[in-house]
């Protein structure tokens, strides 16, 4: 009798456990079909954390102007040049988390219009990073059809998403340190035995130090 009143017991806590996690995926769902619908921005930047003071001030579309050549009061070009040294790994992290964001909302079933604007972590601070509100759209995009596609797809999405990275960097007149598909959609490898699999989980990135 004790044994079934344990086993009874533990059947009700594993049910708890579940229905509690049930619940916090409805919820997160919910939040983000909610901040599609009305449009809401992204959350707002942690005030514990401090503005990267590298960038002189600069942020959002203003610093976005200043990187593709837009004169901008009180800089001069040596503080324009400064700034450009720390801006291309800001960019990075700015592109793999939007498509990160596409990947994992297409895994839940739902779609947002993407923020242009997105707080950054870096090795000093945060900085709010922007990108023209049709590219980030595009590289969110980017995500949610790598979410709903098979592998057979994979080398459109790879040219797809390289062509837009090429495209977002030239307007800077910058480039890439390395092609993103081949870390965001990395390709298929040969294994001993020469069976042919995927050289790593498409959508996790490599951990990199902060810019």
């Amino acid at each position: 009798m004790s044994n079934f009143l344990l086993l009874a017991i533990l059947f009700c806590i594993l049910g708890v456990v579940i229905m509690i996690i049930y619940l916090a995926d409805k919820i997160s769902m919910l939040e983000k079909n909610t901040r599609a619908a009305t449009g809401e921005h992204a959350p707002a930047a942690n005030p514990q954390t401090a503005p990267d003071k590298r960038f002189a001030g600069l942020s959002g579309e203003r610093l976005w102007q200043a990187m593709s050549g837009a004169a901008v009061a009180g800089l001069d070009t040596a503080n324009i040049d400064d700034i450009r040294k720390y801006y291309g790994p800001v960019l990075e992290r700015h592109i793999d988390e939007l498509f990160e964001e596409g990947l994992l909302d297409s895994r839940q079933g739902i779609q947002v219009q993407p923020d242009p604007l997105r707080n950054i972590r870096t090795a000093q601070g945060q900085l709010l990073s922007w990108l023209p509100p049709g590219e980030a759209k595009n590289i969110y995009d980017l995500g949610l059809d790598r979410g709903r596609g098979e592998d057979a797809n994979l080398p459109e999405l790879r040219a797809r998403l390289d062509a837009t990275c090429a495209r977002v960097y030239s307007m800077l007149g910058l480039t890439p340190a390395q092609s993103f598909s081949h870390r965001l959609l990395p390709g298929p490898v040969q294994t001993t035995a020469g069976a042919s699999v995927l050289a790593a989980t498409s959508g996790q990135t490599t951990t990199r130090p902060l810019a």
